[in-house]
């Protein structure tokens, strides 16, 4: 699940010449438009102030919102918190060693 204002920030990232993946335009509106096509988009209403980056706020407040078990992200400061109420917060590797383990 995401949110509209989250793939608004996910497409400022792909593009932006300090981040690492340097897309052009109109592959980062490709890569967007795919998440919007396969993920559940919610509205997201909680305004938190768990971390000091209002993003890393919103990644929280959305899956809050929309029940999510998981965030799974790289983000360091998000990363570090490791859940917030029932949420756990890890990355990709990790979740996918937990989940193999829960098979």
């Amino acid at each position: 699940m995401t949110s509209n204002q989250l793939l608004d920030e996910l497409r400022e990232i792909l593009v932006r010449q300090d981040k690492p993946f340097h897309l052009q335009d109109d592959e980062a509106d490709r890569v967007v438009e795919a998440m919007r096509g396969s993920a559940e988009i919610i509205e997201s209403h909680s305004q938190l102030t768990v971390c000091q980056d209002e993003m890393d706020n919103r990644v929280i407040a959305c899956a809050i919102d929309g029940r999510a078990e998981y965030i799974i992200t790289g983000d360091f400061h998000l990363l570090g918190l490791t859940s917030y109420k029932s949420v756990k917060i890890m990355t990709v590797s990790d979740f996918l060693s937990h989940f193999e383990r829960s098979l």
